[in-house]
């Protein structure tokens, strides 16, 4: 059998490849909230047992990493 080499998370990740990836470290996640589109453009969003106000502090803490801050 060959050796099977796990990659770390990269910028091209494909869907599958970052929800695999989230799997294989859920044990270090509290809660998790997953915002996509779908092929038609449409949101999906799922999320763990959470409520609503920690949903949106978790989108506002995600918004002020993708700006940098």
């Amino acid at each position: 059998m060959g050796v099977l080499i796990q990659l770390e998370p990269h910028d091209k990740m494909t869907p599958k490849e970052c929800l695999s990836h989230c799997a294989m470290d859920s044990d270090n996640f509290r809660d998790v909230l997953v915002v996509g589109f779908d092929p038609e453009g449409e949101i999906i969003v799922r999320s763990s047992h959470m409520l609503p106000k920690d949903a949106v502090w978790l989108l506002m803490a995600a918004m002020d990493y993708a700006r940098g801050k």
